[in-house]
């Protein structure tokens, strides 16, 4: 019956997971994507959330023909969210080593620079 809900452990299309660094790994080869549109996805919802949530499937959503969603099982989702973390923190360790190798000034030394600065845009004015 679409949409009915195996138990865990009776799902003949559970794939396999491997344990990483505290996140359950798929391989990709093990997932199968399907692609519907809304209408689709209206109507099968359940079917598919079931397919999702064995790990079997992703389920990429198309309006007008182009690709706006996917549904993705909890674990990919979580390794994708890691991945992003690693490569934000990637960039902010490029972007404190890159501000670490610049000039220094002390805080003394732009007072008076922008005292000066200042001073310099007044003068027409005076």
């Amino acid at each position: 019956m679409p949409g009915a809900c195996a138990p865990e452990d009776e799902r003949p299309d559970r794939a396999p997971v491997h344990e990483g660094r505290g996140v359950e790994v798929i391989p990709a080869s093990m997932v199968t994507e399907h692609h519907v549109n809304v209408s689709e996805l209206r109507r099968t919802l359940a079917e598919l959330l079931d397919r999702v949530a064995g790990r079997s499937a992703s389920v990429v959503i198309k309006r007008h023909g182009k690709d706006v969603a996917a549904l993705v099982p909890m674990p990919a989702y979580r390794v994708l969210l890691n991945l992003l973390e690693q490569l934000e923190d990637r960039e902010d360790v490029a972007d404190l080593a890159e501000a670490q190798s610049e000039e220094t000034v002390s805080f003394e030394d732009l007072v008076r620079q922008t005292v000066a600065d200042s001073r310099d845009i007044l003068k027409p004015l005076e």
